[in-house]
């Protein structure tokens, strides 16, 4: 067996065993995520309307207003505010704060989402051209050319499928994230 049959052989076995981990166990899990999707937008949108109930009550809204009139009617000093106004301020600064971040965290989701299905059907893609390529190794003269197509397409595939995996573990850290906020 030459240097050629073997790097032939060994970028067929590469690229079967990605194509097969592609098409049977990372399909099963987009999949599963595709029927989780709406769940974890729901799960995204009832963190956000939590947090915003959470910020402002009316009561507290009353008590702030009222507060900072007086603080601006009697104007003793410079200093405006008392540290009551100041304090809720402070407060109501971090809780807007937490809901800008939770409502940004429905954006992300969806970009990591986008992110899964274009690397998972251009890793698809890749896969089959490199397996193309490799076909064309056996029928054409210049199967060297054909060897490096494939094997470059492969690397990119494989490269591709570990993109895949990566945002769907960022999905699925993200979703227990917000099952533990919402739960608590």
């Amino acid at each position: 067996m030459n240097i050629m049959e073997l790097l032939a052989f060994t970028v067929a076995l590469v690229s079967a065993l990605n194509g097969l981990f592609q098409y049977i166990v990372l399909n099963s899990k987009i999949k599963n995520l595709e029927k989780e999707w709406p769940r974890i937008k729901s799960l995204s949108s009832l963190l956000s309307f939590k947090k915003f109930l959470d910020v402002v009550s009316a009561e507290e809204a009353q008590d702030l207003l009222e507060e900072l009139m007086v603080g601006l009617r009697t104007q003793p000093t410079l200093d405006l505010m008392s540290s009551f106004v100041e304090e809720r301020l402070t407060n109501l600064k971090g809780n807007l704060k937490a809901l800008l971040d939770t409502l940004n965290i429905v954006d992300v989701v969806n970009t990591f989402y986008s992110k899964v299905k274009h690397y998972y059907s251009n890793g698809i893609i890749l896969n089959i051209i490199a397996l193309t390529s490799l076909v064309l190794v056996l029928v054409q003269q210049l199967s060297l050319l054909f060897l490096g197509l494939s094997l470059g397409f492969e690397i990119d595939s494989i490269l591709f499928l570990f993109y895949t995996i990566y945002y769907i573990e960022k999905i699925e850290k993200v979703k227990n994230t917000l099952k533990k906020y919402v739960n608590s």
